[in-house]
């Protein structure tokens, strides 16, 4: 395979959340295959909906890629598309937001012999970028295309129906998803387009795919302009590679959002063979550039040497008459005032020189004392309209984390870490509701936070990490996902985690409701409170429950007691009082059947998303808009 750079950036632009969500990787497929991916989610449907959806869609498409058994490329990657949407369309259904929660997504990946394969649901797109030229390689699915493709309007038609942008084709909508594979780079029909992408695209030297969500083609709300233009898009990609190239993307494109314009989120995923011309071409932009800003700060010289050497030149003039005037007059009268002159001058001699009196000493004579200085203030951060939590060492404000930045928290091997989830603090989403939720990681351990709402806060934990949780006043508490598995922890109270191995994981439940489930989109295994459960990671069978250790309640019991915050939650979710004395709990009889799952607060009425009509072979389907 010709070498492959990978790179990806993303930006909630002008809006509060980020529904976007990315992912660029190289993968060996459990056939053996190894491939390059470059994989993008737009989510759709608000109130976390769309976060929700984007993320469950990439994780499921990424899982099912390392899984697959398939040797053949294209169909992998279809498959994997379609096991995201069933992912998605089962969530929503467990949620009950069936039709209000979706999302768009794009793939590509470049096998060993550099070929492209690509796969597109929705209207977030692919390009390609080839010898200075930029060409769209997918169709957005949208209502005017779709009618042209099943010859039930004419383009121009499509064209003008007050719908003919709607998006008719996404994840999480219908069981059944129709993944489109067309590569549309010399046609814009939908058979053709699916025939050229069974064969793919042999990529060259230099090539660049671009993914990209439709908030970076966008034009802007109030000005009606586009953020960044095809040329600079191109002239980034021939220039630069990878992480590099994206975040020069989204740099370019961020610093002409207007103020307060309430753009959409921006996310670019990068897949380019490498090619040693980008560096000389790197070195001819920034000689232009160099050249351009010389010829513009000569042009500027120009002006401001126009600009004030006239107005210099005039009053020159002036100067130069009045002088001549000026002289004419002092010869005709210097004769007549020399005497008067003279007299001044003598009169000036002989004046007295006024000194100012000494500064007089204290009374005390004694210098003044030296100011003590101020104490040194313990750094609290102030709050930002975007945060949604605090991270400490102890008693001390590590910093602040803000909606969208996925920050790994880490805690180092002799520490602990204490995070607040802040959000019902600073966003107002509840004034009564002043507690916290509160997070502790024990020493070696490590996690990813976001996204966070009212109703709850998701949190990505990675192996090997223990975390132990107080959910606070958020309405339906806590989810975690435990990274590079399908298993997924939902809590409201107090639960805590503890990764045995890489693929045992203890759950605690030591208030409130907990449970788990170790497929996505399964249904929930609930644990009682004082119970814990061993989950053991890609098996559907419940665990019998068991009482919780006694060194548990010592374990976490010392790791919320350095803090007062914890030492709060030791009463909140409480643990016993006297660690040195524990003994072991009762243990409880095995159950012959579970809770029902986790009954969830009634959240505040979401957005109804219009939906249209399917869009199959026969009829377009119907998804929510952007």
């Amino acid at each position: 395979m010709t070498d492959v750079v990978l790179g990806s950036d993303t930006n909630p632009g002008g809006r509060r959340y980020n529904e976007d969500r990315v992912n660029v990787e190289f993968v060996t497929t459990h056939a053996g295959l190894r491939v390059a991916v470059a994989v993008l989610a737009d989510g759709v449907g608000g109130e976390a909906r769309g976060e929700r959806a984007s993320q469950l869609a990439i994780d499921t498409f990424m899982a099912y890629l390392r899984r697959g058994e398939m040797a053949e490329p294209l169909a992998l990657m279809a498959t994997a598309v379609k096991e995201a949407n069933l992912a998605v369309f089962a969530e929503a259904r467990n949620l009950g937001q069936e039709g209000r929660m979706a999302t768009t997504m794009v793939a590509a990946v470049a096998t060993p012999d550099n070929t492209l394969f690509i796969a597109n649901a929705g209207d977030s797109r692919i390009y390609l970028c080839r010898e200075g030229k930029l060409v769209q390689l997918t169709r957005d699915h949208s209502f005017a295309n779709v009618m042209v493709w099943m010859g039930k309007l004419t383009p121009e038609a499509a064209a003008a129906d007050p719908e003919a942008s709607k998006v008719m084709r996404v994840l999480g909508i219908h069981e059944e998803l129709q993944v489109d594979v067309g590569i549309y780079e010399t046609t814009t029909e939908y058979g053709p387009a699916n025939h050229l992408g069974l064969q793919g695209i042999k990529l060259r030297a230099g090539d660049s795919v671009l993914l990209c969500s439709d908030g970076l083609i966008k034009h802007t709300p109030a000005t009606g302009t586009v953020l960044i233009t095809t040329e600079e898009i191109v002239r980034i990609l021939m220039s630069q590679e990878g992480e590099k190239a994206a975040r020069a993307i989204l740099s370019k494109v961020l610093g002409r959002i207007p103020v307060g314009e309430q753009v959409d989120n921006i996310t670019v995923a990068l897949l380019q063979a490498e090619d040693p011309a980008r560096a000389a071409n790197l070195a001819a932009v920034h000689r232009q550039e160099a050249l351009a800003q010389m010829r513009s700060q000569r042009r500027q010289n120009v002006l401001v040497a126009a600009a004030v050497g006239l107005p210099l030149g005039l009053l020159l003039v002036l100067a130069l008459a009045g002088f001549a005037r000026y002289y004419y007059v002092v010869q005709v009268e210097m004769h007549g005032t020399a005497t008067g002159i003279a007299g001044l001058v003598v009169a000036v001699a002989h004046t007295p020189t006024i000194v100012p009196p000494t500064a007089s000493p204290t009374a005390s004579g004694t210098p003044r004392p030296t100011a003590t200085p101020l104490a040194t203030a313990t750094y609290v951060p102030s709050p930002t309209s975007a945060e949604v939590a605090q991270v400490y060492d102890g008693p001390t404000t590590l910093g602040v984390i803000v909606d969208g930045n996925r920050q790994l928290i880490t805690a180092p091997v002799d520490a602990n870490r204490f995070v607040a989830i802040t959000f019902l603090r600073y966003h107002g989403a509840d004034p009564n509701a002043m507690a916290d939720g509160d997070l502790y990681l024990e020493g070696q351990s490590q996690m990813l936070i976001g996204p966070v709402t009212a109703n709850e806060f998701l949190i990505t934990l990675l192996p090997g990490s223990d975390l132990f949780a107080q959910t606070g006043d958020y309405l339906r508490g806590a989810e975690v996902q435990l990274a590079n598995t399908s298993v997924d922890v939902i809590g409201k109270g107090c639960l805590a985690l503890h990764f045995v191995s890489q693929t045992q994981v203890t759950l605690d439940c030591f208030s409130g409701q907990c449970g788990y489930s170790t497929r996505i989109g399964a249904d929930l295994i609930t644990v009682d409170p004082d119970s814990q459960a061993t989950v053991l990671v890609g098996q559907a069978a419940p665990a019998t429950p068991s009482a919780i250790p006694a060194a548990d309640d010592v374990r976490y019991w010392n790791l919320l007691n350095g803090t007062h915050v914890g030492q709060s939650d030791q009463q909140t979710c409480q643990l016993p009082n006297a660690p040195a004395t524990l003994t072991a709990r009762p243990t409880l009889a095995p159950r012959a059947t579970f809770s029902p799952p986790l009954a969830t607060a009634t959240p505040t009425p979401p957005v109804v998303l219009t939906a249209n009509p399917a869009s199959t072979a026969s009829t377009p389907a119907a998804s929510p808009t952007h």
